[in-house]
């Protein structure tokens, strides 16, 4: 890509990212103009990308990440994401700057970086797996619940391979429906850097005599009844997430 061409592309792909967010400041839910920040961000990360630009690229995908999240419905478009989207167009002409002057010294641009990644991974919003065999009723009673991300599965291994390609906060299992499989699976989890404090909670018919002992086993943090209560399924989520 010719450098004069790449870097009039750039300019105005930022210019263009300002002008839709001066527009969503007045109407932050407005789908199609989500939707054309979406594709602006990609097309900004699909140029830096060419380029080798690192820096641009990773915050750019993280961004998507969280339009992604926004565009599903997890997370609403509120006015510190604008913000810290404003702060990310700034960051953006930043590094289209200094690499126009000339400019090698990284120092300022890393420390943005690693600002920008911690912002935007505090917005995402919380992942919360459930492993049931879609008769607990907990599947309707998560959907009332908003600023969560909520993944339902109803097999073993596609739940431990969520947990590997996701950054789950919470579990919950339908213990007497994946007793021994179940156990194995979070004792295999547990063992990773990454979960060895995931949270569980069991999902149980009655409190019976053997749920301590299964507690004891897997270091679960509390359980649910069925038929499940709305109150305190939102009090252990608002507890332990």
């Amino acid at each position: 890509m010719d450098e004069n061409i790449f870097f009039d592309e750039m300019k105005n792909k930022i210019n263009i990212m300002h002008n839709i967010l001066i527009d969503l400041k007045e109407v932050r839910d407005d789908k199609d103009k989500i939707d054309e920040l979406f594709r602006t961000i990609h097309t900004i990360k699909g140029s830096a990308d060419l380029l080798y630009l690192v820096d641009m690229v990773e915050v750019s995908h993280k961004v998507e990440d969280l339009l992604t999240e926004i565009r599903d419905g997890n997370l609403e478009f509120n006015e510190s994401i604008l913000s810290l989207f404003m702060e990310v167009k700034d960051f953006l002409a930043l590094i289209l700057n200094n690499i126009f002057e000339g400019i090698t010294d990284s120092t300022i641009v890393d420390n943005l970086k690693v600002y920008f990644k911690n912002k935007i991974e505090a917005f995402m919003p919380k992942t919360i797996l459930v492993l049931n065999n879609n008769n607990t009723g907990i599947d309707t009673k998560l959907k009332e619940l908003s600023g969560y991300k909520i993944l339902l599965v109803d097999d073993i291994e596609k739940a431990e391979k969520i947990c590997y390609d996701n950054s789950v906060s919470l579990l919950f299992i339908d213990i007497e429906n994946f007793y021994y499989d179940g156990l194995k699976m979070i004792n295999r989890i547990h063992t990773t850097q990454k979960y060895q404090y995931l949270p569980v909670v069991l999902i149980v018919s009655k409190s019976h005599k053997v749920l301590d002992t299964i507690r004891k086993q897997i270091g679960a943090k509390a359980w649910i009844e069925k038929p499940i209560d709305i109150e305190h399924l939102h009090f252990i989520i608002k507890k332990i997430v």
